[in-house]
């Protein structure tokens, strides 16, 4: 092959050894910014044709290391030893995880944790993710991973309540005379104030743990609880007291949502598409089915026949159905919202 850079070998060219080498630079520059131009067309081509959604795959599918390079992943502790819901949370992490691109581990811290100290440890950099009803604040302040845990079921309360009180629920044939009764809510929750807002009364507490025993107690009547929180926390010990009230409901649009930092859109990208491919895939929906901590949920149409009261929930950051509502919740969609803003009912 001809070489360039000596001026030995191009005679004719009678250019110095500098100018060759210069030359050589030159061609060696102009091809690599071609092959540049090209890759960035190829890349505007996929950007032009192809959803953010669809881009954030394939970048996950081709390279998810250059999106998280940490190799361990420090989650929400339980808030209390009563926290029967945790589990399933845990587990699917560990699923969403579970890819052969992805070489993350979890950690728990051992300690408990309230919502609102969660938050504050995601933002000392004490945890990586946290998960929470949403809604607009919480939205504003943190990056929400936008794939309802729940596929929207969060939203369907049962009530947890005294044995010894069950007749005076079996009487309950409207709304008013469920706002008659006091709630326990969590100060921490947006429940707290969706109920306040439609015109129930609330007994708010401060920690999680201190809740069933103020039902127990008489400190309020009724504790409203997700279906996929219910049963599990009233096998907890010490609720050998409280059941799950199952003729009576209420609803309202709500979503659990993973929470990381504003700043860490890598780790929200890979917890985003690895849900959305669970998801669309279907086997989010068999994960729930099969859990421990929900598989006693299904089949659905066990609700269709239950009283529900509709409440209008203020506080989402969009009102409208997500994009990853992955399970069909018409039969609660459609149901009329009771009246607001009513005043609570003096007990």
């Amino acid at each position: 092959m001809r070489s360039y850079c000596s001026d030995r070998r191009c005679p004719t060219w009678r250019l110095s050894r500098f100018s060759c080498i210069t030359l050589f630079l030159f061609l060696t520059l102009a091809t690599l910014n071609s092959a540049a131009e090209s890759e960035i067309q190829s890349l505007e081509e996929i950007s032009s044709h192809t959803s953010a959604e669809q881009q954030d795959l394939y970048v996950f599918e081709n390279n998810p290391e250059a999106l998280y390079d940490s190799k361990v992943l420090i989650i929400q502790p339980p808030r209390s030893n009563q926290d029967g819901s945790y589990q399933y949370y845990r587990d699917l992490l560990l699923l969403i995880l579970n890819h052969e691109l992805l070489n993350i581990s979890i950690e728990i811290p051992n300690t408990e944790a309230s919502q609102r100290r969660s938050f504050q440890m995601l933002e000392d950099g004490s945890l990586d993710i946290v998960w929470a009803g949403t809604s607009e604040t919480y939205e504003k302040q943190y990056r929400a991973i936008k794939v309802p845990l729940y596929g929207g079921l969060l939203g369907l309360r049962l009530a947890l309540i005294r044995r010894s009180d069950k007749a005076v629920f079996d009487v309950i044939t409207d709304a008013s005379q469920l706002k008659s009764l006091s709630a326990c809510q969590s100060d921490q929750w947006a429940d707290a104030d969706i109920l306040e807002d439609n015109g129930y009364l609330v007994e708010r507490a401060v920690k999680f743990s201190t809740m069933h025993l103020m039902l127990s107690r008489g400190r309020c009547d009724y504790f409203p609880r997700g279906i996929t929180e219910a049963y599990n926390e009233a096998k907890q010990p010490g609720n050998e007291n409280l059941m799950v009230y199952e003729r009576i409901a209420l609803y309202y649009h709500f979503h659990m949502y993973f929470f990381v930092e504003k700043e860490n859109e890598a780790l929200a990208m890979i917890l985003e598409t690895r849900l959305q491919q669970l998801a669309k895939s279907g086997e989010l929906l068999q994960f729930m089915q099969q859990h421990p901590v929900t598989k006693t949920l299904f089949p659905l149409e066990r609700y269709h026949d239950l009283l529900i009261f509709k409440l209008d929930n203020s506080y989402l950051a969009n009102p409208e159905t997500d994009l990853y509502d992955w399970l069909d919740l018409s039969f609660l969609n459609a149901l009329p919202t009771d009246a607001k803003n009513e005043p609570p009912a003096s007990k």
